[in-house]
C-alpha cells in the first residue's frame, strides 16, 4: 500500500507505547487503594501519628523504564518483519530441516509418540515462546510460594520458639536489690530455671568487635536449644545462633573474647556450636562453663511455668507472659497476610494472562497445520491432544524450575524480614505446596481447554488458502 518502513515502525511501536502507558497509569492509580488496605492491616501492630501515602522518584523511574522497554520490544518485533520484500514476509522462514537435540538420540526419540515429536520440533522453531512460557510458570510458582510460604515461615517460627526451644510460661525479672539466697529460694518455689542476660562487647576477630547479648543459664527444663548437628548445649564452650554467626562470619571452634559491660574483665571462650534458632539472636553459655572462666553468675530472671504476681512479691520487678508474646507474633502474621494475598492474586493473573496469550499466539501460527492434519484424516480430539502437548510441556518444565527457584526466592524473601534479633527460616506446609501446584495446573488446564475449543471454529477453506 506504499507505507514506508519508518512509518510502519512508528505505527506498530505505538501499540507498545499506548498499552504500557495505560497499564502503568492504571497500576499507579490502583496502588493507592492497595497501599491503603495494607496500611490498615499494619496499624494493628505499628503505632504512627500519620499514615501518608508517598511515592519516591523510584516509582516514576520504574514507570518510565516499563514504557521504554515496551516500546523497544514493539520496535524490535516490527523491525524483524520489515526486512526484505513484503512477499518474502508471507513465506514461512522456519528451517524445517533443522533437527532437535533429542532427534540425535534415536533410542529415546523413537519412543516418543507422533504428537510429542511434533511438539518438540515445533518448540525448537519457537524457542522464545517456549522460554517465555516456562519463565511465566516459574515466576508464578515463585510468587505463590512466597504468598503461602512467608506466613507459614512466621507461624513455624512461633511454634518452634514457644513450643520446642523455650517451654516456659512466665519470665520473672528479678529485683536488682535481691540477694542470691532469696533468688535461690524463689527459684525453688517456682521450680524454675535461672538465667542472666548481659550486654557485652564481643571480639570475633582482632578488629571485629560487636555489642551482642549473652544469655547465661543454669540447668533446667525450659531452654531446649540444639545445634545444627542436633546436639544439646553442654558445658564445653559458648554457643551462637546461626543468624548472628552469619552476620559476623563466625564458625564453630573459633575463639572469641567477651568484654562485659560495666566490667574491666575479659573472658575467652571457644564457639562450641551453631544454634539454628529464630529468636532471640544471642550467644548462649551454661553457668558452669561461664563461671569456670572466672566470671560471676548473677541471675537476672527466672523461667517457670508457675505464676506469681510481681506486685505480691518484692523479689520480682516484672512478669512477662509468654502467651502475650506469642499472640503478638500471631497478630503480626495476620497483619501482613494482606500483602501475601495480593501476591497470590498477582501470581494467578500472571499465569492466566501470559499462558493464554502465548497459547493464542501458538494457535494462530499453527492454524494451517491443524487444518492440514484435519485434511489428512485426523479427528478433532486427536488435534486437540496435539495442541495441548506444548502447554503441558511448558507446565512441566516451569514447575521443575519453579519449585527450586521458589524455595530459594522464599529463603531470600524471609531474610528481608530478619534482623539482629530475629531470623526467619523458610518453610511452607505440604498442603500449601500442593495448593500451589494444583492452582497453576488448573490454570494451565483451563487455558488448554479454551484454546482447544477454538480448533472447531477454524474456517478450513480460508486457513488452507
Amino acid at each position: 500500500m506504499g507505507f514506508s518502513n519508518s512509518s510502519l515502525l512508528i505505527y506498530y511501536s505505538m501499540y507498545g507505547l499506548f498499552l504500557s502507558v495505560i497499564g502503568t497509569v492504571l497500576g499507579f492509580i490502583l496502588s493507592f487503594p492497595f497501599t491503603k488496605a495494607i496500611q490498615q492491616s499494619q496499624k494493628k501492630i505499628i503505632a504512627l501519628p500519620e499514615w501518608p501515602i508517598m511515592h519516591t522518584a523510584n516509582t516514576f523511574i520504574v514507570i518510565t523504564l516499563i514504557i521504554i522497554l515496551s516500546v523497544l520490544t514493539s520496535m524490535s518485533a516490527a523491525r524483524k518483519t520489515l526486512t526484505g520484500l513484503p512477499a518474502e514476509d508471507k513465506k514461512d522462514k522456519r528451517k524445517h530441516n533443522k533437527t532437535s537435540i533429542l532427534e540425535k538420540i534415536p533410542h529415546l526419540w523413537n519412543k516418543f509418540s507422533f504428537g510429542m515429536k511434533w511438539t518438540i520440533r515445533d518448540a525448537s522453531y519457537h524457542k522464545t515462546r517456549i522460554i517465555l512460557g516456562i519463565i511465566s510458570v516459574c515466576g508464578s510458582f515463585m510468587l505463590l510460594m512466597i504468598g503461602f510460604g512467608t506466613p507459614d515461615s512466621i507461624n513455624s517460627l512461633t511454634k518452634k520458639s514457644y513450643s520446642d526451644e523455650f517451654t516456659y510460661s512466665y519470665k520473672y525479672t528479678l529485683n536488682p536489690a535481691v540477694d542470691q539466697r532469696s533468688v535461690n529460694e524463689l527459684n525453688k518455689e517456682l521450680d524454675g530455671q535461672l538465667i542472666e542476660t548481659l550486654q557485652a562487647r564481643v571480639a570475633f576477630a582482632e578488629n571485629d568487635v560487636y555489642h551482642k547479648p549473652i544469655t547465661v543459664f543454669s540447668d533446667g527444663n525450659f531452654i531446649n536449644l540444639k545445634t545444627v548437628d542436633g546436639e544439646i548445649i553442654k558445658d564445653d564452650g559458648i554457643y551462637i545462633t546461626e543468624g548472628m554467626a552469619n552476620s559476623v562470619n563466625a564458625k564453630k571452634d573459633d575463639f572469641i573474647k567477651v568484654f562485659p559491660s560495666f566490667s574491666n574483665q575479659t573472658y575467652t571462650f571457644k564457639i562450641a556450636g551453631i544454634i539454628p534458632s529464630s529468636m532471640p539472636q544471642s550467644l548462649y553459655i551454661k553457668n558452669k562453663c561461664f563461671m569456670s572462666s572466672g566470671a560471676t553468675f548473677k541471675p537476672t530472671s527466672i523461667l517457670s511455668k508457675k505464676y506469681i504476681g510481681f506486685k505480691d512479691d518484692g523479689r520480682i520487678s516484672q512478669t512477662v507472659n509468654v502467651k502475650h508474646q506469642e499472640d503478638n507474633l500471631i497478630d503480626f502474621s495476620h497483619a501482613i497476610s494482606g500483602v501475601f494475598t495480593l501476591m497470590k492474586v498477582i501470581a494467578f493473573i500472571l499465569v492466566i494472562i501470559v499462558l493464554y496469550n502465548l497459547g493464542v499466539l501458538s494457535f494462530l501460527e499453527r492454524t494451517n497445520e491443524y487444518n492440514t492434519f484435519r485434511v489428512l484424516g485426523f479427528h478433532y480430539d486427536e488435534i486437540r491432544k496435539l495442541a495441548s502437548f506444548e502447554s503441558i510441556l511448558i507446565l512441566v518444565f516451569g514447575a521443575l524450575l519453579g519449585l527450586p527457584f521458589g524455595f530459594k526466592f522464599l529463603s531470600v524473601y524471609c531474610d528481608t524480614f530478619s534482623n539482629d534479633t530475629i531470623k526467619i527460616y523458610p518453610n511452607i506446609l505440604a498442603i500449601n505446596l500442593l495448593i500451589v501446584c494444583t492452582t497453576i495446573t488448573i490454570c494451565s488446564l483451563i487455558i488448554i481447554l479454551l484454546l482447544s475449543m477454538r480448533i472447531k471454529k477454524i474456517d478450513m477453506i480460508k486457513a488452507l488458502k
